[in-house]
C-alpha cells in the first residue's frame, strides 16, 4: 500500500485598502501541508496603521497564527493615520502602532486608543517610555484625545545573556530599573517573559 497523501491547502492575502501596506508571511510557500501554522504579520505603510483581519482571520491581534487545515483567505484592514501622535525614538528600534476597537465598535470621535509595541533592533533592548507615557510595560496603550508625544527609549544590549530556545516561541527580554535610577550596567537586572507560540505552553527555565 502507497503512502497517504498528506492533504495541502493555499492562502490567499489581500490587502484593503491596497495602499495601506502589506502582509509578510511566514513560512512563505505554494502550498501548505494539512496541519501546518502559517504566521501572518502586517506591515503598513507611511501614514497607515494596521486595523484588523477579516475573511479566515479575525481580531486585531498581531501577528496573526492560522492552523492550515482549508484552503485560507485573510485580509489584513489598515485605515489612515489620522490621529496627532508624534514618536520620537531613542536608540535603535521601531513601534508597532494598532488600533484598539472602541467596546461595541462605536466610534467615539473624541480619542483614538492606540496600542504601542517595542520592537527593538538587533543589540538594543527596549527601555522605558517618556513624553505624555511612562514607565516600561509593553505593549502600552495611549489614548490620542489630543495631540499626544511620546518618546521610546532603547538601550543598547551590553549585557552577556545567551538565550536558548527549545520548542517555538521568543522571549521579551525588558531592563529593570535599578533603585533610584542609577543605572548599573554592570549588574543588569533583566525580566525575561516567555511568549510560547500558539499551540505551545511555557515549561520551564533551565541553564
Amino acid at each position: 500500500c502507497g503512502m497517504e497523501e498528506i492533504p495541502t491547502y493555499k492562502i490567499e492575502l489581500t490587502v484593503s485598502p491596497s495602499e495601506g501596506g502589506k502582509l509578510n508571511v511566514s513560512p512563505s510557500l505554494p502550498m501548505y501541508p494539512e496541519g501546518s501554522t502559517v504566521t501572518i504579520t502586517p506591515e503598513p505603510n507611511e501614514h497607515w496603521v494596521f486595523k484588523q483581519w477579516e475573511g479566515d482571520g479575525s481580531g486585531s491581534s498581531t501577528p496573526l497564527q492560522l492552523i492550515m487545515d482549508s484552503n485560507k483567505s485573510v485580509v489584513g484592514v489598515f485605515v489612515k493615520r489620522d490621529y496627532p501622535l508624534k514618536i520620537t525614538i531613542e536608540g535603535e528600534g521601531t513601534v508597532e502602532e494598532k488600533i484598539i476597537p472602541n467596546p461595541g465598535g462605536r466610534e467615539y470621535p473624541h480619542g483614538t486608543t492606540v496600542e504601542l509595541t517595542p520592537k527593538p533592533k538587533e543589540g538594543w533592548v527596549f527601555e522605558s517610555w517618556g513624553g505624555d507615557l511612562t514607565g516600561n510595560e509593553t505593549p502600552k496603550t495611549i489614548k490620542v484625545d489630543k495631540e499626544k508625544n511620546v518618546t521610546v527609549k532603547f538601550k543598547r544590549r551590553d549585557y552577556p545573556l545567551n538565550i536558548t530556545i527549545t520548542g517555538e516561541g521568543t522571549v521579551e527580554e525588558k531592563i529593570i530599573t535599578t533603585p533610584g535610577g542609577r543605572s548599573y550596567p554592570f549588574e543588569t537586572v533583566v525580566e525575561l517573559t516567555p511568549k510560547p507560540k500558539e499551540g505551545w505552553v511555557f515549561e520551564s527555565w533551565g541553564g
